[in-house]
C-alpha cells in the first residue's frame, strides 16, 4: 500500500473559492443565469464544475 502525502491539502479550500469569487463577485452572475465553463481540465476548473 502506498503512503498518501497530505502537503498541499490545505489549499483545497482555496481554490474552490476562486471560481465562487469570479462567478459571484466579478461577474456578478445572478440566480437564472447560465455559464459555459471551458478548458476545466486544471485544478480551478475541475472545481468549478
Amino acid at each position: 500500500m502506498k503512503a498518501v502525502c497530505i502537503h498541499g491539502f490545505d489549499a483545497v479550500p482555496l481554490l474552490e473559492e476562486v471560481p465562487w469569487v469570479a462567478l459571484h463577485e466579478v461577474a456578478r452572475l445572478q440566480a437564472g443565469e447560465q455559464v459555459l465553463v471551458t478548458g476545466a481540465s486544471g485544478a480551478v476548473g475541475s472545481l468549478a464544475m
